[in-house]
């Protein structure tokens, strides 16, 4: 495999989702053991509207609960086995709140927080609420707020300003989206986060004209990724992080 340029930086989606159980604590302290400390999670609201880490909007198939997060309390959700993936993990790990997540990791370096599609009154306080705690764990230079949710974006881009120092969005781009960067320029995005298949040279650098950054997602082999490296994109997510530890940027 051609090495990962010095400037591409490497995420572990969903902490380490190929590896380890995904958007856990155990997780994240897994990719923080391989020394990477970017990562992609996803974001939802719990019955006590707080910030969950989740990726879908249920509990059945990661964990042992069942049914709508959104009816469940958060200190509930963390009492959960989330290691239906990898039963056989050492130790239960549950469904944490993204203040855990951010308290356990002191040294992390950049954080792609990806809302999910969900009702707008949702849309709304998780916008509010991703402001506020980016700002309280001081990660305004730190955290990209992503979605493939385009009213969420233009929302939560309205409420970013934070002490004059704005905070960094993310248009995700599914597998057949045909304009992305019109679409990421439209919603005053710095970042590009594109279905790996999507990328071509040419988008790479039309992207960069307009001072958008391309993160691919998800690329989970060493040939994908050396294809990748070739066309200059900026960092690259990956279910497999020990694949590329060794080549992520310094």
């Amino acid at each position: 495999m051609q090495p990962l340029k010095s400037q591409i930086h490497l995420y572990g989606h969903r902490g380490a989702k190929g590896e380890a159980p995904e958007n856990t604590l155990a997780g994240f302290e897994y990719l923080r053991g391989l020394g990477i400390n970017r990562v992609e999670l996803d974001i939802r609201l719990s019955l006590d509207d707080e910030l969950i880490v989740l990726h879908d909007d249920t509990l059945d198939r990661t964990t042992n609960g069942t049914g709508s997060i959104k009816s469940h309390l958060s200190q509930h959700l963390a009492t959960l086995d989330a290691r239906k993936s990898y039963p056989q993990w050492p130790g239960i790990t549950g469904v944490p709140r993204l203040t855990q997540v951010l308290a356990d990791w002191p040294n992390l370096e950049s954080i792609q927080l990806e809302v999910k599609a969900t009702k707008t009154s949702e849309l709304h306080i998780i916008a509010k609420k991703l402001r506020h705690l980016i700002a309280d764990f001081e990660m305004e230079e730190r955290a990209i707020i992503t979605s493939s949710h385009k009213g969420f974006l233009q929302l939560s881009r309205n409420l970013s300003q934070i002490n004059t120092r704005e905070i960094a969005h993310g248009f995700v781009a599914k597998r057949f989206c045909r304009t992305p960067i019109q679409t990421a320029r439209q919603l005053r995005c710095q970042y590009l986060c594109a279905y790996h298949k999507l990328i071509t040279p040419r988008l790479v650098k039309q992207a960069h004209q307009f001072d958008i950054l391309i993160s691919a997602w998800t690329v989970n082999s060493k040939e994908e990724a050396s294809n990748l490296t070739t066309m200059n994109i900026d960092s690259l997510i990956t279910d497999i992080p020990s694949l590329f530890c060794s080549y992520q940027a310094k």
